[in-house]
């Protein structure tokens, strides 16, 4: 399990060194972003489903980013 873990994070450290490959991290949550807003204007019963799952989203970016 320690093994999976040291090779994810070292992936993924070296994904978050590129500055293209984060840049394009950030246009594709932005515009994830963007198709949930829509969703949620066309359809407000989903608004708490996608509240979740971008909450979600969020907290596991921010718990990876935190280790």
């Amino acid at each position: 399990m320690l093994k999976a873990y040291i090779v994810a994070s070292n992936e993924a450290k070296e994904l978050l060194s590129d500055k293209k490959a984060v840049s394009h991290l950030v246009e594709v949550a932005g515009t994830l972003g963007l198709v949930a807003l829509v969703v949620a204007l066309v359809f407000p019963d989903v608004q708490t489903a996608i509240s979740e799952i971008w909450n979600n989203m969020i907290g596991k970016v921010q718990d990876f980013t935190n280790s």
